[in-house]
């Protein structure tokens, strides 16, 4: 019999899923290997409450390990491409006790004794899993986020079932986003895609060979999906959904976008590790504007910022202060919105990501979507350089359509800023490139150390 509701759900489920290359698994097996791992688990001595670092991408053998932990009441701690010098980290900082690689035969093992954290107890006494994910760390070491992982199961659970879909998992296996998307895709009957790489033309092939019907990704994404031209060698007919997050969408490439798939939903998601993902409603496909459509969420926006309080907000931070949280139990994103008169949001970029020059505001992806319209510029990334004299200058690497050399190009966007934007708001600095960086969250880096 199954061991908990969460393995019983599973159970029930008629079609495939998960599908991992050549493998198509269906419900009831997936159920079964849960109760086998969670056996196995507890026959290497892995208890309730065990903080146990999950090194592992999206993959069965993973998916399996993870369902198990939380049966068994541990706390996963899912890696995506474990560094060596990181696991006296995680013993350190996590309490972390186990180790296991899914794809080394699972093998489990013990890294001795580890220290406690104070916020387990709040586990322990709810008699509840835990999840730790940890932040991108883009300008410093990374936060390690304790969530209650049964509630955020049971949000899901609550959601209800609907009509089958597929959905490829992009988002990573440690990514709020991603998890969100496997968890949701599994207790609704779906089928979730595991893809065997993330660039353009694997993840269109993918879409084609397994009919997916919803992409989850990130804009920037999305543009290399254009900028390839993968979506010409494949056919991706059954995409109906695609939803996107991690970053703001540049107005200008969503009109892109849409005129390039017509036939495909436009969503704009929106969560952050420390309060889950939002159900979101958008104003229409073909805008950025969105509404947070939850009863686990609530939101408001102080001093230009958004903030939100939810049901699943994260338990605390373990090796950090609560300094991103108020008084009153919000959290602050450090996401710059407005909202319109008609109750949208309208996301702004990253706080820590606006350029003050000489004591005026830049918003990068405002100037970004401005750029996007110049008919020479397939994408670019603003961002801020150190000024002696005012304080930051504004700069701007650009990928160009097609040939053309630095002074040309230079000339083009002075020309074709001076018309549309104040002043400062022109970038001092224009550095052509073969590519714009990006995080391996595809997310562009905007921040220059």
């Amino acid at each position: 019999m199954p061991v908990n509701w969460l393995s019983e759900i599973i159970a029930r489920g008629k079609e495939v899923a998960l599908v991992e290359g050549a493998d198509r698994v269906m419900f009831a097996w997936l159920a079964n290997e849960i109760e086998l791992q969670t056996e196995s688990l507890r026959q290497h001595k892995v208890s309730a409450g065990d903080p146990v670092i999950l090194n592992s991408d999206f993959s069965v053998a993973g998916i399996v390990t993870l369902l198990a932990l939380s049966c068994l009441k541990a706390i996963a701690i899912p890696i995506v491409n474990l560094r060596k010098e990181l696991i006296p980290v995680l013993k350190s900082e996590c309490g972390a006790r186990f180790l296991i690689t899914p794809s080394q035969d699972g093998r489990i093992e013990s890294l001795g004794a580890s220290g406690d954290h104070e916020l387990y107890g709040t586990l322990r006494q709810r008699n509840a899993s835990g999840l730790v994910l940890l932040s991108s760390g883009s300008t410093g070491k990374p936060k390690a986020i304790l969530h209650d992982f049964d509630r955020l199961l049971q949000t899901r659970k609550k959601a209800g079932a609907h009509n089958h879909v597929t959905v490829l998992l992009f988002l990573l296996f440690d990514h709020i986003g991603g998890l969100n998307t496997l968890i949701k895709t599994l207790l609704s009957g779906g089928t979730a895609v595991i893809p065997g790489a993330r660039h353009p033309d694997a993840i269109c092939a993918t879409i084609e060979a397994q009919r997916v019907n919803v992409l989850p990704t990130s804009p920037t994404f999305l543009n290399l999906v254009l900028l390839s031209g993968a979506y010409t060698r494949h056919d991706l007919s059954s995409l109906r959904l695609v939803t996107y997050g991690t970053e703001p969408m540049p107005e200008e490439l969503l009109g892109r976008l849409r005129a390039t798939f017509p036939k495909i939903r436009f969503v704009q998601t929106f969560g952050t590790s420390e309060t889950g993902i939002a159900r979101t409603r958008g104003s229409r496909s073909a805008s950025t504007l969105f509404k947070i459509d939850s009863d686990s969420q609530e939101f408001r926006i102080c001093n230009g910022e958004l903030q939100l309080r939810s049901s699943n907000q994260f338990i605390g931070y373990l090796n950090s202060s609560e300094a991103s949280v108020t008084e009153d139990g919000w959290f602050r994103t450090g996401d710059a919105a407005e909202l319109t008169d008609d109750g949208y949001i309208r996301l702004r970029g990253r706080l820590k990501e606006v350029i003050n020059a000489g004591g005026e505001k830049v918003i990068p992806l405002e100037l970004e979507t401005i750029l996007l319209g110049h008919p020479e510029v397939a994408d670019c990334v603003v961002y801020g350089m150190p000024n002696a004299i005012t304080g930051q200058a504004v700069w701007v690497d650009v990928l160009p359509k097609g040939p053309m050399n630095k002074s040309e190009l230079q000339r083009s966007i002075h020309q074709f800023l001076v018309e549309r934007v104040p002043r400062f708001k022109i970038p001092s600095r224009v550095t052509l490139v073969d590519h714009i960086q990006m995080s391996d969250r595809f997310k562009k880096k905007r921040v220059r150390l």
